[in-house]
Protein backbone atom coordinates (compact mmCIF):
# COMPACT_ATOMS: atom_id res chain seq x y z
CA UNK A 1 0.00 0.00 0.00
CA UNK A 2 1.36 3.26 -0.86
CA UNK A 3 2.48 5.71 1.98
CA UNK A 4 2.24 9.75 1.21
CA UNK A 5 5.01 11.62 2.66
CA UNK A 6 4.62 14.63 4.84
CA UNK A 7 4.34 17.27 2.39
CA UNK A 8 1.52 15.08 0.16
CA UNK A 9 -0.47 14.77 3.58
CA UNK A 10 -0.06 18.44 3.97
CA UNK A 11 -0.80 19.07 0.27
CA UNK A 12 -3.91 17.00 0.35
CA UNK A 13 -5.55 18.43 3.53
CA UNK A 14 -4.83 21.74 2.11
CA UNK A 15 -6.72 20.76 -1.93
CA UNK A 16 -9.20 19.54 0.14
CA UNK A 17 -10.00 22.43 2.11
CA UNK A 18 -10.45 24.43 -1.20
CA UNK A 19 -13.61 22.49 -2.20
CA UNK A 20 -16.80 23.69 -1.89
CA UNK A 21 -18.87 20.32 -2.63
CA UNK A 22 -20.05 18.84 -5.46
CA UNK A 23 -21.61 21.36 -8.37
CA UNK A 24 -22.73 19.52 -11.38
CA UNK A 25 -26.17 17.58 -11.03
CA UNK A 26 -24.23 13.98 -11.28
CA UNK A 27 -21.70 14.98 -8.54
CA UNK A 28 -24.58 16.15 -5.99
CA UNK A 29 -26.92 13.18 -6.89
CA UNK A 30 -23.43 10.48 -6.29
CA UNK A 31 -22.69 12.47 -2.53
CA UNK A 32 -26.59 13.29 -1.92
CA UNK A 33 -26.53 10.00 0.19
CA UNK A 34 -23.10 11.37 2.07
CA UNK A 35 -25.19 12.01 5.36
CA UNK A 36 -27.03 8.60 5.47
CA UNK A 37 -24.06 6.79 4.86
CA UNK A 38 -22.61 8.13 8.11
CA UNK A 39 -26.03 7.26 9.97
CA UNK A 40 -25.81 4.20 9.06
CA UNK A 41 -22.23 3.03 10.28
CA UNK A 42 -21.71 5.57 12.91
CA UNK A 43 -20.80 4.66 16.22
CA UNK A 44 -23.40 6.76 18.46
CA UNK A 45 -25.71 3.50 19.32
CA UNK A 46 -29.05 6.15 19.55
CA UNK A 47 -28.95 9.30 16.50
CA UNK A 48 -32.14 11.27 17.59
CA UNK A 49 -31.41 13.32 14.50
CA UNK A 50 -32.88 10.12 12.87
CA UNK A 51 -35.69 9.68 15.28
CA UNK A 52 -34.24 6.84 17.40
CA UNK A 53 -34.91 7.00 21.30
CA UNK A 54 -32.95 5.55 24.01
CA UNK A 55 -35.80 3.90 25.29
CA UNK A 56 -36.44 1.45 22.18
CA UNK A 57 -32.91 0.86 22.74
CA UNK A 58 -33.09 0.03 26.56
CA UNK A 59 -35.86 -2.56 25.51
CA UNK A 60 -33.91 -4.35 22.81
CA UNK A 61 -31.02 -4.85 24.83
CA UNK A 62 -33.68 -6.21 28.09
CA UNK A 63 -35.31 -8.54 25.53
CA UNK A 64 -31.79 -9.62 24.22
CA UNK A 65 -30.42 -10.15 27.78
CA UNK A 66 -33.27 -11.90 28.71
CA UNK A 67 -33.02 -14.38 26.02
CA UNK A 68 -29.39 -15.03 26.64
CA UNK A 69 -28.92 -15.20 29.93
CA UNK A 70 -24.94 -14.11 30.08
CA UNK A 71 -23.24 -15.26 32.68
CA UNK A 72 -19.46 -13.76 32.12
CA UNK A 73 -18.14 -11.03 30.49
CA UNK A 74 -17.15 -12.56 27.62
CA UNK A 75 -21.17 -13.60 26.80
CA UNK A 76 -22.04 -10.04 27.95
CA UNK A 77 -19.61 -8.32 25.27
CA UNK A 78 -21.35 -11.30 22.96
CA UNK A 79 -24.51 -10.16 23.74
CA UNK A 80 -23.82 -6.54 23.94
CA UNK A 81 -22.59 -7.00 20.09
CA UNK A 82 -25.85 -8.55 19.08
CA UNK A 83 -27.67 -6.16 20.47
CA UNK A 84 -25.98 -2.96 18.95
CA UNK A 85 -25.58 -4.65 15.47
CA UNK A 86 -29.53 -5.50 15.80
CA UNK A 87 -30.24 -1.79 16.33
CA UNK A 88 -27.58 -0.50 13.36
CA UNK A 89 -29.70 -2.97 11.16
CA UNK A 90 -33.14 -1.66 12.21
CA UNK A 91 -31.79 1.73 11.39
CA UNK A 92 -30.49 0.71 7.90
CA UNK A 93 -34.06 -0.65 7.51
CA UNK A 94 -35.61 2.59 8.91
CA UNK A 95 -33.44 4.69 6.43
CA UNK A 96 -34.47 2.88 3.50
CA UNK A 97 -38.03 2.96 4.40
CA UNK A 98 -37.39 6.37 4.63
CA UNK A 99 -35.56 7.29 1.55
CA UNK A 100 -38.23 5.62 -0.53
CA UNK A 101 -41.17 7.02 1.10
CA UNK A 102 -39.43 10.99 0.37
CA UNK A 103 -38.45 9.32 -3.48
CA UNK A 104 -42.14 8.45 -3.85
CA UNK A 105 -43.82 11.41 -2.70
CA UNK A 106 -41.41 13.64 -5.13
CA UNK A 107 -42.54 11.37 -8.27
CA UNK A 108 -46.19 12.01 -7.15
CA UNK A 109 -45.44 15.46 -6.77
CA UNK A 110 -43.23 15.79 -10.16
CA UNK A 111 -45.78 14.36 -11.65
CA UNK A 112 -48.94 15.95 -10.55
CA UNK A 113 -47.27 19.58 -11.46
CA UNK A 114 -46.61 17.90 -14.96
CA UNK A 115 -50.01 16.87 -15.29
CA UNK A 116 -51.02 20.28 -14.10
CA UNK A 117 -48.77 22.00 -16.63
CA UNK A 118 -50.39 20.32 -19.42
CA UNK A 119 -53.95 21.15 -18.33
CA UNK A 120 -52.94 24.97 -18.20
CA UNK A 121 -51.30 24.66 -21.85
CA UNK A 122 -55.57 23.07 -22.89
CA UNK A 123 -57.19 26.07 -20.98
CA UNK A 124 -56.07 28.88 -23.69
CA UNK A 125 -57.51 26.98 -26.43
CA UNK A 126 -60.38 25.73 -24.88
CA UNK A 127 -61.58 29.56 -24.19
CA UNK A 128 -60.55 30.59 -27.77
CA UNK A 129 -62.29 28.59 -29.49
CA UNK A 130 -65.29 29.19 -27.06
CA UNK A 131 -65.04 32.80 -28.67
CA UNK A 132 -64.62 31.83 -32.03
CA UNK A 133 -67.81 29.25 -32.06
CA UNK A 134 -69.82 31.92 -30.28
CA UNK A 135 -68.65 34.89 -32.99
CA UNK A 136 -69.49 32.30 -35.57
CA UNK A 137 -72.78 31.31 -34.37
CA UNK A 138 -73.91 34.93 -34.04
CA UNK A 139 -72.54 36.54 -36.90
CA UNK A 140 -75.22 36.82 -40.07
CA UNK A 141 -74.92 35.05 -41.67
CA UNK A 142 -74.17 32.40 -39.60
CA UNK A 143 -70.82 30.69 -40.54
CA UNK A 144 -69.87 27.09 -41.01
CA UNK A 145 -69.05 26.05 -37.39
CA UNK A 146 -67.84 22.01 -37.74
CA UNK A 147 -64.03 22.75 -38.17
CA UNK A 148 -64.13 24.41 -34.80
CA UNK A 149 -66.22 21.97 -33.22
CA UNK A 150 -64.01 19.75 -33.76
CA UNK A 151 -61.17 21.58 -32.58
CA UNK A 152 -62.97 22.12 -29.71
CA UNK A 153 -64.08 18.85 -28.91
CA UNK A 154 -60.22 17.48 -29.31
CA UNK A 155 -59.49 19.80 -26.49
CA UNK A 156 -62.38 18.64 -24.19
CA UNK A 157 -61.28 15.35 -24.78
CA UNK A 158 -57.82 15.80 -23.70
CA UNK A 159 -58.79 17.94 -20.86
CA UNK A 160 -61.39 14.79 -19.73
CA UNK A 161 -58.78 12.42 -19.40
CA UNK A 162 -57.41 13.96 -16.59
CA UNK A 163 -58.99 14.33 -13.26
CA UNK A 164 -57.34 18.04 -12.96
CA UNK A 165 -59.00 18.69 -16.89
CA UNK A 166 -62.33 17.60 -15.47
CA UNK A 167 -62.09 19.55 -12.29
CA UNK A 168 -61.62 22.99 -14.86
CA UNK A 169 -64.72 21.46 -16.91
CA UNK A 170 -66.74 20.79 -13.62
CA UNK A 171 -66.09 24.62 -12.47
CA UNK A 172 -67.13 25.83 -16.26
CA UNK A 173 -70.58 23.74 -15.71
CA UNK A 174 -71.51 25.25 -11.96
CA UNK A 175 -70.45 28.48 -13.08
CA UNK A 176 -73.25 27.59 -15.56
CA UNK A 177 -75.75 26.29 -13.04
CA UNK A 178 -75.71 29.65 -11.48
CA UNK A 179 -76.64 31.33 -13.95
CA UNK A 180 -79.99 28.98 -14.42
CA UNK A 181 -80.68 29.31 -10.92
CA UNK A 182 -80.44 33.08 -10.89
CA UNK A 183 -82.32 33.81 -14.02
CA UNK A 184 -84.31 30.54 -14.80
CA UNK A 185 -82.47 30.36 -18.10
CA UNK A 186 -78.81 30.25 -19.82
CA UNK A 187 -77.36 32.76 -21.81
CA UNK A 188 -75.94 31.97 -25.54
CA UNK A 189 -72.52 31.84 -23.83
CA UNK A 190 -73.62 29.21 -21.25
CA UNK A 191 -75.35 27.08 -23.92
CA UNK A 192 -71.69 27.03 -25.83
CA UNK A 193 -70.19 25.69 -22.45
CA UNK A 194 -72.63 23.03 -21.75
CA UNK A 195 -71.76 21.53 -25.05
CA UNK A 196 -68.50 22.45 -24.73
CA UNK A 197 -68.16 20.83 -21.46
CA UNK A 198 -70.20 17.91 -22.24
CA UNK A 199 -70.24 17.47 -25.62
CA UNK A 200 -71.82 18.33 -28.95
CA UNK A 201 -73.28 15.23 -29.43
CA UNK A 202 -73.74 14.32 -25.95
CA UNK A 203 -77.40 13.83 -25.74
CA UNK A 204 -77.79 15.40 -21.45
CA UNK A 205 -76.10 18.51 -22.93
CA UNK A 206 -79.07 18.44 -26.04
CA UNK A 207 -81.30 18.21 -23.48
CA UNK A 208 -80.04 21.21 -21.14
CA UNK A 209 -80.40 23.26 -24.62
CA UNK A 210 -83.82 22.15 -25.47
CA UNK A 211 -85.20 22.92 -21.58
CA UNK A 212 -83.04 26.08 -21.47
CA UNK A 213 -85.51 26.81 -25.36
CA UNK A 214 -88.49 25.86 -23.36
CA UNK A 215 -87.85 28.31 -20.02
CA UNK A 216 -87.16 31.00 -22.36
CA UNK A 217 -90.65 30.35 -23.98
CA UNK A 218 -92.61 29.83 -21.18
CA UNK A 219 -90.90 33.38 -19.53
CA UNK A 220 -92.07 35.31 -22.40
CA UNK A 221 -95.59 34.25 -22.16
CA UNK A 222 -95.63 35.71 -18.78
CA UNK A 223 -93.01 38.84 -18.86
CA UNK A 224 -96.13 41.19 -20.15
CA UNK A 225 -97.50 44.08 -17.64
CA UNK A 226 -100.93 42.49 -16.01
CA UNK A 227 -103.88 43.87 -17.91
CA UNK A 228 -105.61 46.36 -15.36
CA UNK A 229 -104.91 47.34 -11.18
CA UNK A 230 -107.46 44.12 -10.28
CA UNK A 231 -105.00 41.89 -11.95
CA UNK A 232 -101.91 42.86 -10.58
CA UNK A 233 -103.56 43.15 -6.89
CA UNK A 234 -104.85 39.39 -7.56
CA UNK A 235 -101.53 38.30 -8.79
CA UNK A 236 -99.63 39.78 -5.76
CA UNK A 237 -102.08 37.74 -3.53
CA UNK A 238 -101.62 34.81 -4.93
CA UNK A 239 -97.64 35.27 -4.58
CA UNK A 240 -98.32 35.43 -0.69
CA UNK A 241 -100.87 32.70 -0.34
CA UNK A 242 -99.48 30.61 -3.32
CA UNK A 243 -103.10 29.71 -4.49
CA UNK A 244 -104.38 30.78 -8.07
CA UNK A 245 -105.95 33.61 -8.90
CA UNK A 246 -107.25 35.15 -11.63
CA UNK A 247 -105.36 32.95 -13.80
CA UNK A 248 -102.46 35.53 -14.18
CA UNK A 249 -100.20 34.13 -11.12
CA UNK A 250 -100.02 30.63 -12.15
CA UNK A 251 -97.56 31.33 -14.84
CA UNK A 252 -95.46 32.97 -12.23
CA UNK A 253 -95.88 30.41 -10.07
CA UNK A 254 -94.66 27.83 -12.31
CA UNK A 255 -91.32 30.11 -12.84
CA UNK A 256 -89.45 28.13 -9.97
CA UNK A 257 -90.32 24.90 -11.24
CA UNK A 258 -89.25 25.33 -14.72
CA UNK A 259 -85.70 26.81 -13.19
CA UNK A 260 -85.35 23.88 -10.89
CA UNK A 261 -85.90 21.14 -14.14
CA UNK A 262 -83.29 22.80 -15.94
CA UNK A 263 -80.79 23.42 -12.86
CA UNK A 264 -81.76 19.56 -12.19
CA UNK A 265 -80.33 18.63 -15.26
CA UNK A 266 -77.34 21.12 -15.36
CA UNK A 267 -76.57 19.37 -11.91
CA UNK A 268 -77.09 15.23 -13.37
CA UNK A 269 -74.04 16.60 -16.25
CA UNK A 270 -72.22 17.75 -12.93
CA UNK A 271 -72.67 14.71 -11.40
CA UNK A 272 -71.50 12.65 -14.18
CA UNK A 273 -68.54 14.73 -14.39
CA UNK A 274 -67.35 14.31 -10.97
CA UNK A 275 -67.98 10.56 -10.94
CA UNK A 276 -65.17 10.57 -13.77
CA UNK A 277 -62.92 12.70 -11.78
CA UNK A 278 -62.87 10.56 -8.77
CA UNK A 279 -62.22 7.50 -11.36
CA UNK A 280 -59.35 9.13 -13.00
CA UNK A 281 -58.10 10.08 -9.93
CA UNK A 282 -57.65 6.21 -8.28
CA UNK A 283 -56.36 5.14 -12.06
CA UNK A 284 -53.85 7.96 -11.76
CA UNK A 285 -53.07 7.15 -8.47
CA UNK A 286 -52.05 3.58 -9.11
CA UNK A 287 -50.45 4.67 -12.48
CA UNK A 288 -48.04 7.25 -10.31
CA UNK A 289 -47.76 4.21 -7.92
CA UNK A 290 -46.50 2.18 -11.01
CA UNK A 291 -44.19 4.35 -12.63
CA UNK A 292 -42.59 5.01 -8.66
CA UNK A 293 -41.83 1.41 -8.18
CA UNK A 294 -40.42 1.65 -11.72
CA UNK A 295 -37.88 3.85 -11.34
CA UNK A 296 -37.78 3.57 -7.31
CA UNK A 297 -34.54 1.27 -6.67
CA UNK A 298 -31.47 2.83 -8.49
CA UNK A 299 -29.05 0.35 -9.03
CA UNK A 300 -26.44 2.30 -6.43
CA UNK A 301 -28.69 2.97 -3.84
CA UNK A 302 -30.30 -0.54 -3.80
CA UNK A 303 -26.95 -1.80 -3.98
CA UNK A 304 -26.00 1.21 -0.48
CA UNK A 305 -28.85 -0.34 1.62
CA UNK A 306 -28.02 -4.34 0.41
CA UNK A 307 -23.97 -3.72 1.60
CA UNK A 308 -25.33 -1.64 4.50
CA UNK A 309 -27.22 -4.09 5.78
CA UNK A 310 -25.03 -7.04 4.89
CA UNK A 311 -22.26 -5.63 6.47
CA UNK A 312 -23.92 -4.89 9.53
CA UNK A 313 -25.39 -8.80 9.73
CA UNK A 314 -22.44 -10.17 9.47
CA UNK A 315 -21.23 -8.95 12.37
CA UNK A 316 -24.25 -9.62 14.03
CA UNK A 317 -24.13 -13.45 13.10
CA UNK A 318 -20.67 -13.60 13.79
CA UNK A 319 -20.97 -12.46 17.50
CA UNK A 320 -24.12 -14.98 17.62
CA UNK A 321 -22.33 -17.92 16.31
CA UNK A 322 -19.42 -17.04 19.10
CA UNK A 323 -22.24 -16.88 21.53
CA UNK A 324 -23.80 -20.10 21.15
CA UNK A 325 -20.21 -21.75 20.63
CA UNK A 326 -19.49 -20.68 24.32
CA UNK A 327 -23.14 -22.67 25.92
CA UNK A 328 -23.06 -26.31 25.40
CA UNK A 329 -24.89 -28.42 22.86
CA UNK A 330 -27.82 -28.76 25.24
CA UNK A 331 -28.19 -25.10 25.49
CA UNK A 332 -28.64 -24.19 21.92
CA UNK A 333 -32.07 -25.68 21.04
CA UNK A 334 -33.39 -23.80 24.01
CA UNK A 335 -31.98 -20.42 23.20
CA UNK A 336 -32.84 -21.08 19.29
CA UNK A 337 -36.34 -22.32 20.46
Amino acid sequence: MRINSAKQTEASRKNGAKSKGAKSPRGKYQVRLNALKDGLFSKDIVIKSLGERREDFERLKKEMWNLFQPTSALEEMLVADVVENRWRRQRVRRAESADLKNRFETLWIRDKLRRSDEIESLKVPFSDLLRKYLLAVSSQPPQDTSTITAKLEEVRQQLAGTSLGVEFLIKRMESVDSEAQAKGQVSPEGLTMILACCGFGNELGQMCLQLNLINVMEFRKTSGAPANETDEQDRAKAKETGKKGTGEEGPELDKGMYTQVLSAAIRVAIHKLKFRKKSLEYAEKWEAKTRSVASIFPAEDSDHFLRAETTIERRMYRALVMLLALRSKSDVPKILT
